[in-house]
């Protein structure tokens, strides 16, 4: 095991999970070949079986909080990191599985590049003890200035059992995960640490990622209410004041539909690009190449085929479509080649399967 280095907390919270997976979570942070860790877990009001796991865990390494009533994951991270005393802190879900080398490979990384604030990881999917193919975080390259941006529009992929935090980062910009947030809570977090810091991702497979409930099967009605909310924050840096029709066409923004009419989406993205370039919050030639991207995209859908005659009459606006989308492109051809790329290796290579076989619950 490797002792030297700094303390790093871990920090999981557990409500409804199976003991078993529960059990595996915990096991495969207490073998990290890092071994300078504590390891704080919140009893969310999680069930007897649970609880009573928890309650036996021999290890000094592991503290253990336990909430009088269920408040929530967001409520039940802050307590937990309020309390951290690590340089750094990882996120754990108490029903995945972080790779032996996870905490090592993250910290190194940090060591080494001490501009970055908030550190992900490749998450691979597994159900039934198998990988399904599915991955997280992989990118190919990953420019945290343009994330920030992205981040303003929609979700990025970024699993959140996989990320390290600086602590100090966190407290001095006074980041915490917002509590009103029942689900979500991962997307509004990254949304406002990208505009404090720089958000990276190791392109390694650390943790495996547990497919086999309903955390899996698409998007709730809950998850995308308040994923919208975020939106709206987002869109508030901007215009302070948007009114329902403005904040509706934002939120639909990456959609592939059209809201509204071409020439109020026209409107709002000359509002934006506008605001942007006299507050200056992101790069002014990026924000301008990714709004007019997505935006222009919704034309290529066979639904959105009546509103080509409008759109056609503002030749302007169709440049600005075409140049964006000739910057744009490429970029995001190379990233789902990349993705592509290493979803087979991770389906194909040994090491991965070996690591499968080692999570399995026996």
């Amino acid at each position: 095991m490797r002792k030297d280095g700094d303390l790093v907390s871990v920090v999981m919270s557990v409500y409804k999970t199976d003991t078993a997976l529960l059990a595996r979570a915990a096991k495969s942070i207490l073998d990290q070949t890092y071994s300078n860790i504590e390891f704080i877990i919140i009893d969310d009001g999680c069930d007897d079986k649970c609880r009573e796991y928890l309650e036996k865990m021999d290890d000094q390494r592991v503290k253990l909080l336990h909430n009088f009533s269920n408040l929530g994951l967001a409520a039940s991270l802050n307590k937990g990191m309020d309390i951290a005393k690590g340089k750094y802190i990882a996120r754990m879900d108490a029903d995945d599985y972080s790779l032996p080398d996870r905490i090592s490979e993250q910290v190194s990384y940090m060591d080494r590049h001490r501009d970055v604030d908030v550190l992900a990881c490749v998450s691979a999917d597994i159900k039934d003890g198998k990988l399904t193919g599915g991955i997280g975080g992989a990118y190919a390259s990953l420019d945290s200035d343009e994330m920030r941006i992205e981040l303003s529009l929609a979700p990025m992929t970024f699993p959140h059992p996989t990320v390290m935090f600086r602590t100090d980062f966190l407290r001095e910009n006074n980041l915490r995960y917002d509590e009103s947030f029942m689900r979500s809570q991962d997307y509004d977090m990254w949304a406002r640490c990208s505009m404090y810091g720089k958000l990276d991702s190791l392109q390694k497979v650390l943790l495996l990622y547990n497919s086999d409930d309903e955390k899996s099967n698409g998007l709730s009605k809950e998850q995308i209410y308040y994923s919208d909310l975020t939106k709206v924050k987002c869109l508030m840096r901007l215009i302070p004041n948007p009114d329902g029709h403005e904040t509706e066409l934002y939120i639909r923004m990456r959609d592939t539909g059209l809201s509204g009419t071409v020439n109020d989406n026209l409107e709002l993205v000359k509002k934006l690009i506008l605001a942007n370039k006299g507050l200056k919050l992101y790069d002014y030639s990026r924000y301008r190449h990714i709004l007019y991207f997505w935006w222009g995209r919704k034309m290529l859908y066979a639904e959105n085929r009546r509103y080509l005659a409008d759109f056609l009459k503002h030749p302007g606006f169709i440049v600005n479509v075409v140049i964006s989308c000739a910057n744009r492109l490429p970029r995001y051809v190379r990233q789902y080649r990349y993705a592509r790329r290493f979803r087979w290796r991770v389906l194909t290579e040994g090491y991965y399967k070996q690591a499968v076989s080692n999570a399995a619950i026996r």
